[in-house]
């Protein structure tokens, strides 16, 4: 029935486009309904969360890769604030100079 229905609507233009009509129909009268569903569901979920084993499985999952997250930034933030004191220090000594 499967190979059927693929070789009709491979052929079958009318067929196909009054069957896109039909889905389309459908999905747009279940879509408030699903959305609302899926908003408690995800609020549920959320509310029922207990932080301290979410903080757990976060460092468990993803801790490795946060630490490399800290350990760059702090090697970036250092760089560009050594960047900005030789650049501010410079400006200084060019004033210096031509004074």
């Amino acid at each position: 029935m499967g190979e059927w229905l693929g070789a009709e609507l491979a052929s079958n233009a009318e067929l196909r486009v009054s069957l896109n009509a039909h889905m389309i129909k459908s999905a747009e009268s279940m879509v408030p309904e699903l959305a609302g569903f899926l908003t408690r569901h995800i609020s549920d979920t959320v509310k029922n969360w207990n932080t301290r084993e979410m903080s757990h499985q976060i460092e468990l999952n993803i801790g490795k890769d946060l630490q490399c997250i800290r350990i760059n930034g702090t090697i970036v933030g250092g760089f560009i604030g050594m960047l900005l004191y030789l650049g501010a220090h410079l400006l200084d000594l060019a004033r210096i100079h031509v004074a």
